[in-house]
């Protein structure tokens, strides 16, 4: 098995796509669509990529937020609803390499 980078793009963020150009091998970019639900689409990402024998090392999340919340497709996560969405955090967990590192941006 060969472990993997994903990165992880709000869709309110917008990035030039020479920021993406050169990024190393075994780096995947997920550019979430709004509307859906944003951990359910970085969780089936990270699962293909297992399947694929390249499971998630490193998640890099890409999105806008302050002290002590980020926001995906408007929604806040902070330590309150880190809570509440418990069981999907364990899901997307379950996907990726152990010890994988979430690197948030």
């Amino acid at each position: 098995m060969t472990p993997s980078r994903l990165i992880a793009i709000d869709a309110a963020v917008v990035l030039p796509q020479a920021m993406l150009a050169h990024l190393p091998e075994g780096t995947s970019v997920l550019r979430l669509q709004a509307g859906a639900d944003p951990l359910a689409q970085i969780t089936a990402a990270a699962a293909k990529l297992a399947q694929q024998g390249s499971p998630v090392d490193t998640l890099d999340l890409i999105s806008h937020g302050g002290e002590g919340f980020v926001l995906l497709d408007g929604q806040r996560f902070d330590a309150a609803s880190v809570q509440s969405h418990s069981q999907e955090l364990a899901a997307l967990g379950a996907q990726l390499a152990p010890g994988a590192d979430w690197l948030l941006y």
